[in-house]
């Protein structure tokens, strides 16, 4: 992905999480926001592949399970151990919602 396409992308993801963003804006913003974990997990990018699900997380996205156990295996390199998994769980009840 070029830098430019990757800036598009960022900048579909803010626009999706502000108050005033449609329904096609916010879908576009999850969209992008896991292309973005993707490749941020493609290139080995730990820390910012930790970032982008938290994004992804905020847009009420469908993470697969492949990307949580990065972003878990990866948050084990951070003082903060613990947090993706309690995310994961909070995700998979439904109190994430509550977080955006």
């Amino acid at each position: 992905m070029s830098r430019a396409r990757i800036r598009l992308q960022k900048r579909a993801v803010l626009l999706g999480t502000q108050l005033s963003a449609s329904e096609a804006d916010i879908t576009e913003a999850r969209r992008a926001a896991l292309q973005l974990l993707r490749h941020s997990v493609k290139f080995g990018h730990r820390r910012l592949a930790v970032v982008r699900l938290l994004d992804a997380v905020k847009l009420n996205a469908v993470v697969d399970d492949e990307l949580w156990d990065y972003c878990e295996g990866a948050e084990a390199d951070f003082a903060n151990l613990g947090q993706i998994r309690a995310l994961r769980a909070m995700c998979r009840s439904g109190t994430a919602r509550q977080l955006g």
